[in-house]
């Protein structure tokens, strides 16, 4: 397996969450949460963002 580049640790915000789409059930499905800690992978043809903590639990307040 390749090495990545770059790798970076950043929270997720929720503009960007709601930005991604109008529909965020792809997000919310895959674990995305809104500040949950993430984390990105620069390769040479792509860029892998993965949860750090994938049992985040989901904020009080619903997206929308």
């Amino acid at each position: 397996m390749e090495e990545p580049y770059i790798v970076k640790f950043f929270r997720i915000r929720r503009e960007s969450i709601e930005c991604f789409s109008e529909n965020t059930a792809p997000l919310t499905m895959g674990n995305f949460i809104p500040n949950q800690l993430c984390k990105a992978e620069v390769y040479d043809n792509k860029i892998v963002i993965t949860p750090v903590d994938p049992d985040y639990c989901l904020p009080k307040t619903p997206l929308s």
